[in-house]
């Protein structure tokens, strides 16, 4: 087992560059074009569900949240349109706490518990629905909210001996997470990471690549 100062050293010896070209500049891209469906949600401007499937970003969400779980997602918005444009207008409206780019608060959480409630069930278990529902967030920043994935955190938890979460439900998976990567953005001191998006993809990274 890897111990948190190792895993540390891991990070250190990253570079950016390449950060940037495989994991961040994908992930920049789809949030500014989830920004556009949210801001046409919030608009009510009915075309808001075409831009959601327009390439590239159908094609980033089928990576994100993978093509099964981003075709229901682009199905459910398609055949029930008031219901999801109603769910994403409560999951995409500000929160009243600070807007720095390393912040939460409970509101935001009760948006996400809200949301997975009207989720379609063929989604799946809490992880899989937190997963698009990280995905959706990120057009409120990625950099504040970045995208998550249960099976990645939980192996990087046992690997390095971080404890995992006592709750299973999709905003207690999500918070621990968020509290995960704060802990990384505060203990490497370095440039990198500096904010949460950067520090997922430092996470995904550091488990992902070695087997790719």
């Amino acid at each position: 087992m890897e111990d948190w100062k190792g895993y540390i050293e891991r990070v250190r010896r990253l570079s950016r560059e390449d950060l940037k070209a495989k994991e961040l500049d994908y992930k920049i891209e789809t949030a500014q074009g989830l920004k556009k469906v949210r801001a046409a949600v919030l608009a009510e401007n009915s075309g808001w569900v075409e831009l959601l499937r327009e390439n590239p970003l159908h094609g980033q969400l089928n990576k994100l949240c993978d093509r099964r779980r981003s075709g229901l997602l682009l199905s459910w918005t398609g055949e029930n349109r008031t219901v999801a444009r109603d769910a994403l207008r409560r999951l995409w409206a500000d929160d009243s706490g600070t807007a720095t780019t390393n912040a939460s608060t409970e509101e935001t959480f009760e948006q996400i518990r809200d949301f997975v409630d009207e989720l379609p069930p063929g989604i799946g278990h809490p992880g899989g629905n937190m997963t698009v529902t990280s995905v959706l967030l990120m057009a409120r920043g990625a950099e504040r909210h970045p995208p998550f994935g249960k099976t990645v955190f939980e192996d990087t938890y046992e690997k390095i001996g971080y404890p995992s979460p006592d709750k299973v439900d999709e905003a207690d998976l999500y918070k621990h997470a968020l509290g995960f990567l704060d802990r990384l953005i505060e203990e490497t001191g370095l440039d990198l990471p500096t904010n949460r998006l950067e520090a997922q993809s430092v996470v995904w990274a550091l488990e992902r690549w070695g087997r790719v």
